[in-house]
């Protein structure tokens, strides 16, 4: 299929199953076998839209939670079956949504039995909504959302959840969610800002002292910037409503911006040169249609320090959030640097998408940044265009983007076919992918009956993001390619 990416095994050496794990799955049916399968080969974490999983949760215990619980057993291989589907040139829908359906009643006939919420009920919960997130289908993942945090406050309490590694993945899997709907409707997250706080204080506490230790520095600094997200959330839900005064905001503010500032710092201390990527062997000339240069040297991290890619653009989308959301609520001009940290993590996105050495899904991890600078990148021909490629690879891909940021784009760039494509002459939209978009409008249909939920409203039409937005005073010229390698300086 157009635009995806070549498998990288030498970066994914868990990616096969072992011979035990597969052992114990060998008295499935051969279709259920045959999607674990390919799961173990080829989901990774980044298809989980996730960036941190070293204790390789997602190829292992997860797989042991489903193997133990039916309705996660179908709703992991429901997934896998919908990536495998993507593969294939006649991939039909029924491939994969038997398995989600399956899932769905199993998990509704545990419920109703009343049987003990365990861990395997909220991955379960979690990873529909998952599927959900991913086949576009926004106001039928809030009930997923809401439920995994009402059993997750249920099974863990403050002093326990970091106690595991199983309960640290499930937590980052749930914090995930609840941070991406309170920043999308400009709602306060679920969960209370102690446990962000715990997460990241307990990942501080745990690096090892006498060692280099980049998986605990980097999931400290994972930790860290959620939190300082979480706090961003959270104060531009209050001043909206009046609960804090403008002073009190800029205020606060100003704490958050000095924040960034420090955990800035540390993810630059974390590259010492050795894990940056100075040569590309398959360089593909770059043309008129290329906005910027994916092969400066020194411009991606490779191996063991492959996530921290992932954290630049988390810190650049978290400060432009702050940067947008703050000029918006005080009526102030956009800042001018939007343009140049929207280009540095488009740059990021394309240097991710052509290495060969990425690991499969690496560009699915990248799509809120891609997202981000959707918004504040140049509106000319040029820009767009190269959006509208990079968007439509991310849907190929396997990553269906709600009809809202389809209709607000479209609207942005002056582009009604963008409500239907992203790409002139459906280039690259595939029967499947018509599919599914018909299946999600006809289940929007059933959302109707939820009516007076403005959770629900204002996560599918992404209200904190363009409830405000002026699409006039979107930069409309662009600086030099290179004009955003200077803004750290020693950024990827």
């Amino acid at each position: 299929m157009s635009g995806t990416q070549t498998p990288a095994s030498s970066v994914q050496p868990s990616s096969r199953a072992t011979p035990l794990l597969r052992s114990k799955w060998a008295h499935l049916k051969p279709d259920l076998q045959k999607y674990l399968e390919f799961h173990q080969e080829h989901i990774t974490l980044y298809h989980y839209i996730l960036h941190y999983d070293f204790d390789n949760f997602f190829h292992t215990d997860l797989i042991e939670l489903a193997l133990t619980y039916e309705p996660l057993l179908y709703a992991v291989v429901g997934f896998a079956a919908y990536y495998h589907t993507l593969r294939q040139p006649d991939g039909k829908l029924s491939n994969f949504l038997r398995y989600y359906s399956r899932s769905l009643m199993l998990l509704r006939q545990s419920l109703k039995a009343g049987q003990p919420h365990t861990e395997a009920t909220i991955a379960t919960i979690l990873q529909l909504a998952t599927f959900e997130e991913h086949l576009g289908d926004w106001p039928n993942l809030v009930g997923h959302h809401r439920a995994a945090h009402e059993m997750l406050l249920a099974r863990y309490t403050i002093d326990n959840f970091m106690d595991t590694e199983r309960s640290r993945q499930i937590f980052a899997w749930c914090a995930r969610f609840d941070l991406v709907a309170g920043l999308l409707t400009g709602n306060q997250v679920v969960l209370s800002r102690d446990w962000y706080a715990k997460c990241a204080r307990w990942y501080e506490e745990h690096i090892d002292p006498d060692d280099v230790d980049l998986e605990g520095n980097l999931s400290y600094v994972g930790a860290t910037n959620r939190l300082i997200a979480l706090d961003l959330a959270a104060l531009l839900s209050k001043f909206p409503r009046g609960q804090i005064s403008r002073e009190e905001f800029v205020a606060e503010n100003e704490k958050l911006s000095q924040r960034m500032d420090e955990l800035r710092k540390k993810i630059q201390d974390l590259n010492d040169g050795y894990y940056t990527v100075t040569e590309f062997p398959a360089k593909q000339p770059l043309g008129p249609s290329d906005i910027v240069d994916p092969y400066r040297p020194g411009g991606l991290f490779r191996d063991a320090l492959f996530p921290l890619n992932y954290s630049w653009m988390g810190w650049y989308g978290t400060d432009m959030m702050r940067k947008f959301q703050t000029s918006l609520m005080l009526q102030q001009e956009l800042p001018a640097d939007l343009e140049a940290l929207a280009l540095e993590q488009s740059r990021i996105f394309e240097t991710i998408q052509r290495w060969p050495q990425s690991p499969e899904g690496s560009i699915l991890g990248a799509i809120t940044a891609l997202g981000i600078s959707a918004l504040f990148l140049p509106k000319d021909q040029r820009h767009t265009m190269w959006l509208r490629r990079k968007l439509a690879v991310v849907e190929q891909n396997g990553f269906v983007y709600p009809g809202a940021f389809r209709s607000k784009m479209a609207e942005i760039w002056h582009e009604p076919d963008v409500n239907h494509w992203w790409l002139p002459n459906e280039e690259g939209f595939t029967p499947l992918l018509c599919d599914i978009r018909a299946f999600i409008k006809e289940r929007a249909v059933a959302y109707e009956e939820y009516k007076g939920d403005d959770f629900r409203d204002d996560l599918r039409d992404m209200k904190a993001i363009f409830s405000k937005l002026n699409i006039d005073d979107s930069p409309k010229s662009s600086p030099s390619e290179g004009s955003a390698s200077g803004i750290t300086s020693r950024s990827p």
